[in-house]
Protein backbone atom coordinates (compact mmCIF):
# COMPACT_ATOMS: atom_id res chain seq x y z
CA UNK A 1 0.00 0.00 0.00
CA UNK A 2 1.08 3.21 -0.72
CA UNK A 3 1.32 6.35 1.56
CA UNK A 4 1.07 10.26 2.11
CA UNK A 5 2.79 12.26 4.26
CA UNK A 6 1.02 14.91 5.97
CA UNK A 7 2.73 17.54 9.03
CA UNK A 8 1.45 18.23 11.75
CA UNK A 9 -0.42 21.35 11.04
CA UNK A 10 -2.55 18.98 7.79
CA UNK A 11 -2.66 15.99 9.99
CA UNK A 12 -4.89 17.62 12.36
CA UNK A 13 -6.89 19.47 9.31
CA UNK A 14 -7.50 15.72 7.69
CA UNK A 15 -8.27 13.96 11.45
CA UNK A 16 -10.78 17.07 11.91
CA UNK A 17 -12.60 16.65 8.51
CA UNK A 18 -11.02 20.04 7.28
CA UNK A 19 -8.31 18.92 4.69
CA UNK A 20 -10.10 16.81 0.99
CA UNK A 21 -7.13 17.98 -1.46
CA UNK A 22 -3.54 17.49 -1.28
CA UNK A 23 -0.71 18.90 -4.32
CA UNK A 24 2.66 17.17 -5.04
CA UNK A 25 5.42 18.57 -6.96
CA UNK A 26 5.62 16.21 -10.30
CA UNK A 27 8.60 14.65 -10.27
CA UNK A 28 10.36 14.77 -12.90
CA UNK A 29 9.05 18.73 -14.09
CA UNK A 30 7.95 18.51 -17.96
CA UNK A 31 10.02 20.58 -20.36
CA UNK A 32 7.89 22.01 -22.93
CA UNK A 33 9.75 22.31 -26.49
CA UNK A 34 9.24 25.67 -28.68
CA UNK A 35 6.74 23.93 -30.37
CA UNK A 36 4.30 23.06 -27.63
CA UNK A 37 5.53 19.65 -27.49
CA UNK A 38 6.69 17.29 -24.36
CA UNK A 39 8.30 14.27 -24.32
CA UNK A 40 8.13 12.91 -20.59
CA UNK A 41 10.05 11.80 -18.67
CA UNK A 42 12.37 13.61 -20.12
CA UNK A 43 13.51 14.97 -23.26
CA UNK A 44 16.67 12.31 -23.29
CA UNK A 45 14.20 9.22 -22.35
CA UNK A 46 13.31 8.77 -25.76
CA UNK A 47 13.03 5.30 -26.33
CA UNK A 48 12.30 3.91 -23.14
CA UNK A 49 9.38 2.11 -22.71
CA UNK A 50 8.16 4.57 -20.01
CA UNK A 51 8.41 7.61 -22.70
CA UNK A 52 5.44 9.01 -23.97
CA UNK A 53 4.87 12.26 -26.45
CA UNK A 54 2.44 14.75 -25.95
CA UNK A 55 1.93 17.15 -29.02
CA UNK A 56 0.74 20.26 -26.69
CA UNK A 57 0.15 21.24 -23.23
CA UNK A 58 -3.71 20.30 -23.38
CA UNK A 59 -2.70 16.76 -24.56
CA UNK A 60 -0.33 16.48 -21.64
CA UNK A 61 -3.19 17.72 -19.43
CA UNK A 62 -5.69 15.06 -20.72
CA UNK A 63 -2.96 12.21 -20.70
CA UNK A 64 -0.38 12.57 -17.99
CA UNK A 65 -2.58 11.20 -15.29
CA UNK A 66 -3.18 7.84 -17.45
CA UNK A 67 0.10 7.72 -17.88
CA UNK A 68 2.03 8.34 -14.74
CA UNK A 69 -0.40 9.86 -12.26
CA UNK A 70 1.49 8.17 -8.70
CA UNK A 71 -2.21 7.24 -7.33
CA UNK A 72 -5.05 5.67 -8.72
CA UNK A 73 -8.71 6.75 -8.77
CA UNK A 74 -10.14 4.39 -6.33
CA UNK A 75 -6.96 3.30 -5.03
CA UNK A 76 -6.24 2.90 -1.40
CA UNK A 77 -3.91 4.59 0.42
CA UNK A 78 -2.51 5.15 3.98
CA UNK A 79 -1.52 8.68 5.43
CA UNK A 80 1.81 8.89 7.21
CA UNK A 81 2.51 11.41 9.84
CA UNK A 82 5.33 11.75 12.77
CA UNK A 83 4.77 9.37 15.28
CA UNK A 84 6.64 7.68 18.68
CA UNK A 85 7.32 4.11 18.39
CA UNK A 86 8.35 1.74 21.31
CA UNK A 87 11.99 0.64 20.89
CA UNK A 88 15.29 1.59 21.09
CA UNK A 89 18.45 2.09 18.75
CA UNK A 90 21.05 -0.65 18.37
CA UNK A 91 24.45 -0.49 16.37
CA UNK A 92 23.97 -1.72 13.11
CA UNK A 93 27.73 -1.31 11.90
CA UNK A 94 29.71 1.54 10.46
CA UNK A 95 28.57 4.10 7.79
CA UNK A 96 30.24 4.87 4.26
CA UNK A 97 32.61 7.75 6.13
CA UNK A 98 33.31 5.34 9.42
CA UNK A 99 31.10 6.50 11.59
CA UNK A 100 28.95 4.85 14.25
CA UNK A 101 25.63 3.19 12.27
CA UNK A 102 22.50 2.58 14.03
CA UNK A 103 19.30 1.28 13.49
CA UNK A 104 16.06 1.23 15.45
CA UNK A 105 14.49 -1.38 16.67
CA UNK A 106 11.23 -1.63 17.82
CA UNK A 107 10.18 -4.00 21.19
CA UNK A 108 7.44 -6.26 22.13
CA UNK A 109 5.37 -4.96 24.56
CA UNK A 110 1.50 -6.37 25.57
CA UNK A 111 0.61 -2.61 25.89
CA UNK A 112 0.83 -0.34 22.14
CA UNK A 113 3.91 0.02 20.34
CA UNK A 114 2.31 3.26 18.33
CA UNK A 115 1.84 6.59 20.10
CA UNK A 116 0.52 9.56 18.34
CA UNK A 117 1.35 11.90 21.65
CA UNK A 118 4.60 13.85 22.16
CA UNK A 119 7.03 12.17 24.62
CA UNK A 120 9.93 13.24 26.58
CA UNK A 121 13.60 12.70 24.30
CA UNK A 122 15.42 9.78 25.99
CA UNK A 123 18.75 8.20 25.53
CA UNK A 124 19.11 6.54 22.11
CA UNK A 125 20.00 3.18 23.36
CA UNK A 126 17.26 3.00 26.04
CA UNK A 127 14.02 1.55 25.23
CA UNK A 128 11.00 3.57 25.36
CA UNK A 129 9.29 5.90 23.14
CA UNK A 130 11.22 6.82 20.34
CA UNK A 131 10.12 9.83 17.48
CA UNK A 132 10.10 8.43 13.96
CA UNK A 133 10.05 10.82 11.00
CA UNK A 134 6.55 10.28 8.61
CA UNK A 135 9.14 9.02 5.76
CA UNK A 136 9.44 5.92 8.14
CA UNK A 137 5.68 5.07 8.77
CA UNK A 138 5.11 1.47 7.61
CA UNK A 139 1.11 1.04 6.97
CA UNK A 140 1.27 -1.19 10.01
CA UNK A 141 1.87 1.79 11.80
CA UNK A 142 -1.08 4.09 10.59
CA UNK A 143 -4.14 5.72 12.22
CA UNK A 144 -6.01 6.81 8.93
CA UNK A 145 -6.52 5.23 5.27
CA UNK A 146 -7.81 7.56 2.36
CA UNK A 147 -9.29 6.61 -1.41
CA UNK A 148 -8.08 8.55 -3.75
CA UNK A 149 -11.24 10.05 -5.47
CA UNK A 150 -9.13 11.87 -8.50
CA UNK A 151 -5.58 12.61 -9.88
CA UNK A 152 -4.94 15.35 -11.82
CA UNK A 153 -1.95 17.55 -13.28
CA UNK A 154 -2.21 21.42 -12.36
CA UNK A 155 0.59 24.34 -12.15
CA UNK A 156 0.71 25.24 -8.31
CA UNK A 157 -0.57 29.10 -9.00
CA UNK A 158 -4.22 27.73 -10.25
CA UNK A 159 -5.00 26.76 -6.95
CA UNK A 160 -8.06 28.36 -6.12
CA UNK A 161 -8.85 30.35 -3.05
CA UNK A 162 -11.79 27.37 -2.45
CA UNK A 163 -8.94 24.68 -3.19
CA UNK A 164 -6.49 26.11 -0.84
CA UNK A 165 -9.95 25.36 2.08
CA UNK A 166 -9.97 22.23 0.95
CA UNK A 167 -6.07 22.01 1.44
CA UNK A 168 -6.33 22.48 5.11
CA UNK A 169 -4.35 25.21 5.57
CA UNK A 170 -5.72 27.68 8.40
CA UNK A 171 -4.98 31.62 7.13
CA UNK A 172 -3.00 33.88 9.12
CA UNK A 173 -5.16 36.79 11.22
CA UNK A 174 -5.01 40.31 9.07
CA UNK A 175 -1.96 41.89 10.41
CA UNK A 176 -1.19 44.13 7.62
CA UNK A 177 1.95 42.70 5.58
CA UNK A 178 1.73 40.44 2.87
CA UNK A 179 1.53 37.24 4.41
CA UNK A 180 -1.76 37.92 6.96
CA UNK A 181 -4.64 38.53 4.54
CA UNK A 182 -6.49 36.32 5.76
CA UNK A 183 -7.21 34.37 2.53
CA UNK A 184 -6.88 30.90 2.40
CA UNK A 185 -4.69 30.86 -0.87
CA UNK A 186 -2.16 33.22 0.80
CA UNK A 187 -1.59 30.48 3.71
CA UNK A 188 -1.08 27.70 1.04
CA UNK A 189 1.59 29.90 -0.51
CA UNK A 190 3.57 30.22 2.80
CA UNK A 191 3.10 26.53 3.70
CA UNK A 192 4.24 25.66 0.05
CA UNK A 193 7.20 27.67 0.44
CA UNK A 194 8.06 26.60 3.40
CA UNK A 195 7.83 22.90 2.55
CA UNK A 196 9.74 23.11 -0.99
CA UNK A 197 12.17 26.02 -0.71
CA UNK A 198 11.88 30.03 -0.22
CA UNK A 199 14.99 30.28 -2.33
CA UNK A 200 14.25 30.10 -5.04
CA UNK A 201 10.67 31.12 -4.18
CA UNK A 202 8.84 27.47 -4.99
CA UNK A 203 5.58 28.85 -5.48
CA UNK A 204 6.31 31.74 -7.59
CA UNK A 205 8.85 29.55 -9.95
CA UNK A 206 4.73 27.79 -10.84
CA UNK A 207 5.49 24.25 -10.70
CA UNK A 208 3.55 21.08 -12.43
CA UNK A 209 1.73 19.14 -9.80
CA UNK A 210 -0.77 16.32 -8.90
CA UNK A 211 -3.67 17.33 -6.99
CA UNK A 212 -5.14 14.53 -5.48
CA UNK A 213 -8.44 14.15 -4.20
CA UNK A 214 -8.82 12.38 -1.08
CA UNK A 215 -11.98 10.40 0.96
CA UNK A 216 -11.10 9.42 4.20
CA UNK A 217 -12.11 5.36 5.43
Amino acid sequence: MKGLSFNGELMKAWLAGNKAVTRRPMRPQPYFQPSGACGYPTPASHGNKKWRHYASEKHFRRGIAQDFAPYLPGETVYIKETYWKWGKWVKNGLTRSGTQAWKFTPVPTFAKSVSFEQHEKIPRTETGWHKRLALFMPACDARSLARTVSVRPERVQEITEEEARLEGVTPFRPEGDCWTDGKYRTAFEYLWNELYGWCPNSFESNQWVWRTELEKL
